[in-house]
């Protein structure tokens, strides 16, 4: 069953590590991060109609990166897909899902294309609900 379906446009920014410099004070490796989170997030509530889902979906992700200087059949470069997906299932968290350990299934890929974005699938993948 299809929870929400949604694309949202700009350039996918990977989660990158965090570290702790100090107690209670968490730094991620990328300040753009934060901004493209949101931007996911606002997509996702729009499209939402219910509360965040409890129980396992899948996961479905094509991401569209920026062309680079030299045009490539494959986006076998940076940024890496682990940490694309990482950022999405972050912003899923309390908009779509309740816990991002629902997650039983990710399918994820990436491109180059003229528009760049993110197109996000999740179902439901438990029994009915009623």
């Amino acid at each position: 069953m299809l929870i929400v379906e949604v694309r949202v446009l700009g350039v996918p920014i990977p989660q990158g590590s965090m570290r702790a410099p100090a107690a209670g004070v968490v730094l991620h490796s990328s300040g753009k991060v934060k901004p493209w989170r949101e931007a996911m997030g606002w997509a996702l509530r729009s499209a939402m109609t219910t509360q965040p889902v409890v129980g396992p979906v899948s996961v479905s992700l094509q991401f569209d990166l920026p062309l680079g200087k030299r045009p490539r059949v494959f986006a076998d470069r940076a940024p890496d897909l682990d940490k694309l997906v990482r950022a999405v299932l972050d912003a899923l968290t309390g908009v779509v899902i309740v816990d991002d350990g629902q997650v039983v299934e990710v399918y994820a890929h990436k491109r180059y294309a003229d528009e760049t974005g993110v197109r996000i699938m999740v179902k439901y993948c438990g029994p009915e609900l009623a």
